[in-house]
């Protein structure tokens, strides 16, 4: 029985040693707890993909990208009606008026919305991630000069689809009083 209880506590004293040595000597590091994203935060990301998950907890930056995104499918929407609508009336050629929206032609609905979707996506990634260049050339600097310029970018485009937009439900007035005059 002493052998048997000299042997358990040798036994232990050699696990010891041996699980000791493969253990770090700093402590674990504590795990970091996955913070809980809200429902709208998860609708946001997917409406104002690529440019919403990349912007981080920059709040205006999420925030125009979001509003400019919304004014671009406002846009889209009235200037699709007004292709339509200029293809169902003979007489009645509308083309879009923005040139850059009409990399694909500026009658056809398919150019002008592929056209306006490839303009948004660019536009939603580069005002969210800073070139490389710019980060390696002129640092904290060029991060701020880089976000203060995508941020008046975002508002002039975001002026710039309204503008659009309402210009475009005017003309459907104009159009829609013209055709029921004839």
């Amino acid at each position: 029985m002493k052998n048997a209880v000299i042997f358990a506590i040798l036994a232990m004293v050699f696990m010891a040693s041996a699980f000791s040595q493969t253990l770090p000597d700093t402590p674990l590091p504590m795990p970091v707890p996955v913070q809980k994203t809200s429902v709208i935060d998860k609708v946001f990301k997917v409406a104002a993909w690529p440019g919403y998950g990349e912007a981080g907890n920059d709040k205006l930056q999420k925030t125009l990208l979001l509003s400019e995104r919304g004014a671009n499918i406002f846009d889209s929407a009235t200037t699709m009606r007004l292709l339509s609508f200029s293809s169902s009336i003979p007489g009645h050629y509308f083309r879009e008026g923005d040139p850059l929206n009409t990399a694909f032609g500026n009658r056809d609905r398919a150019g002008v919305l592929a056209s306006e979707v490839g303009l948004e996506l660019a536009y939603s990634h580069f005002s969210s991630v800073l070139p490389r260049w710019m980060e390696q050339r002129w640092g904290k600097r060029g991060e701020v000069i880089g976000r203060t310029t995508s941020r008046l970018v975002g508002m002039y485009l975001t002026e710039e689809h309204v503008r659009c937009g309402v210009k475009n439900i005017q003309l459907w007035n104009r159009s829609m009083q013209e055709w029921r005059g004839r």
